[in-house]
């Protein structure tokens, strides 16, 4: 069965990689056109990718850098931001399957329950106000935060060392996956809570890396494939991504895999709480453009 998951991801990535590839060639005149000096759009996709290998969020990064430099339009960003991550996600994923333990039924259930909660998050995200929903998230982060703090700090038991979950934490990881793949649909990250969910659980924080990077790998190139046929992305800032932020993701799971445990709880708890703030960050705002619609609807004709 993991082979199968393993040449899924391999076809499913390929298929799309070359799809995209294809849109580039026919487009290479705005991708020489495109706004920003190429090297440091280079620099900076090999760094993003390389801090994403250990679970730091490349869309809540390049969201700050892009709106701040132009190098992609508002309307291209959800398309440019899921593009990218494209080879970067294919070598993260197939090399921490591979190399870290984990239960099958344990990877199984969560990469199940992701993509059906991916299916279903545009429907459900429409019930749901996304800034009462960051805010619930940024509390539950930092909640996670001290946790793990309190852990490093030998106030309360330290962390787990297991590789599969039974009974109700099982059912638990396959609820969190639903849900993270409704969460996507709003543009919230799954890295930070799946990492906050391991470390609780008592699940070892190596464990966290296949689960997310796999789930994002099987799931990622179908939104890729949509967004390319529409056109909506930055194909320099995808052709970057390709090259030098795949390199920066292959040196970075070297570290990764051969990091000991103790220097990867600090990982896991500077990744929580900087999510844990950039969600409440986030979540001001968007209840400022909330209050601000419902206030224009309001208004007399």
């Amino acid at each position: 069965m993991l082979t199968v998951i393993l040449c899924a991801i391999v076809f499913i990535g390929t298929y799309a990689l070359l799809v995209t590839i294809r849109d580039m060639v026919a487009h290479r005149e705005e991708i020489r056109n495109a706004p920003g000096r190429l090297p440091l759009q280079l620099l900076n996709s090999f760094v993003i990718y390389f801090l994403a290998a250990f679970g730091i969020s490349d869309f809540a990064l390049c969201t700050v850098i892009y709106s701040k430099t132009g190098w992609s339009t508002t309307r291209d960003l959800p398309g440019t931001l899921n593009t990218q991550g494209l080879v970067a996600l294919m070598i993260m994923s197939l090399t921490y399957i591979t190399s870290i333990e984990i239960a099958l039924p344990t990877l199984l259930l969560f990469f199940c329950t992701q993509t059906i909660g991916s299916y279903l998050g545009p429907r459900v995200s429409m019930r749901l106000r996304l800034s009462t929903l960051k805010y619930a998230m940024s509390a539950g982060l930092l909640m996670a935060g001290l946790f793990i703090l309190a852990s490093k700090l030998g106030w309360i038991a330290g962390v787990g060392t297991a590789t599969a979950l039974h009974g109700w934490k099982l059912a638990a990881l396959g609820l969190l996956g639903l849900a993270l793949g409704v969460f996507k649909a709003m543009g919230i990250g799954s890295y930070p809570l799946t990492m906050a969910f391991v470390y609780i659980s008592g699940l070892s924080p190596l464990v966290t890396y296949p689960l997310m990077m796999g789930a994002s790998a099987l799931s990622n190139p179908v939104a890729v494939l949509q967004f390319v046929k529409l056109g909506t992305y930055s194909r320099r800032i995808a052709l970057c991504s390709f090259t030098a932020g795949a390199a920066g993701a292959l040196i970075a799971v070297s570290a990764v895999k051969n990091m000991n445990v103790a220097s990867l709880q600090w990982v896991v708890l500077l990744v929580v709480l900087f999510a844990s703030f950039d969600m409440f960050r986030t979540a001001r705002k968007q209840r400022r453009m909330e209050t601000l619609e419902q206030t224009e609807e309001i208004k007399p004709v």
